[in-house]
């Protein structure tokens, strides 16, 4: 398979702010949506802070699986993620012509965060929970996985269609930086504030070397 050489962008830290805040602004407005077609079906118990709880639950919970998966005592999880770092995508081939899959199953180690987020969201800080604020809780949770997997299948791909755009690019060199050195920061997608605060973190400013 073709692979090419990868010399990442510049990354600023008003990018990594402006991310977060992003995020946030659209965790609310889905949350606000959801929660007007619920109330339209009856269904007053959903709350627009539900969903906005359920994205930040999940990142957690995958980013902390994704953590696991760079320490050896993961066991399975950490031979099947390296995998992905050594032999399927060195900083020497990052990107490739398509997404190589791991030869390793790399998603099973994600599969629990699906049903402990609704868990968690529901018994922790849901006063009325029902199946409805469970079901969209799961849904969030799938839908931040789902979308997070596409970003990172992207970020490997050369002449992926969203290369014109500036923010992949410094998402894309995030993620790179991630494959470099101690492999132990940058866990995230596109959101990178657990990352900063909790589990390593990594920026290339501008006028650095690459």
């Amino acid at each position: 398979m073709a692979a090419q050489q990868y010399t990442p962008v510049s990354v600023s830290v008003s990018f990594i702010v402006w991310m977060t805040v992003g995020h946030i602004l659209f965790m609310v407005l889905a949350g606000v949506v959801l929660e007007c077609v619920c109330c339209w079906l009856g269904h007053e118990e959903q709350k627009w802070w539900i969903i906005v709880v359920s994205f930040w639950t999940m990142q957690i919970y995958a980013q902390l699986t994704h953590w696991a998966g760079h320490r050896s005592w993961s066991g399975m999880w950490y031979k099947a993620h390296m995998g992905h770092h050594l032999e399927d995508y060195p900083p020497s081939k990052f990107l490739s012509e398509s997404y190589q899959a791991c030869k390793k199953d790399n998603t099973f180690a994600y599969i629990p965060s699906f049903f402990l987020v609704p868990v968690t969201v529901n018994l922790l800080f849901v006063s009325n929970p029902t199946w409805v604020t469970a079901l969209s809780s799961f849904a969030c949770g799938v839908f931040v996985m789902w979308f997070a997997d596409y970003i990172h299948v992207s970020m490997h791909q050369r002449d992926h269609s969203w290369e014109r755009y500036g923010w992949f690019q410094m998402l894309r060199a995030l993620h790179y930086y991630h494959h470099k050195g101690s492999m132990k920061h940058n866990y995230a997608m596109a959101d990178f504030w657990f990352d900063v605060l909790v589990l390593g973190f990594q920026i290339q400013l501008p006028h650095a070397k690459s």
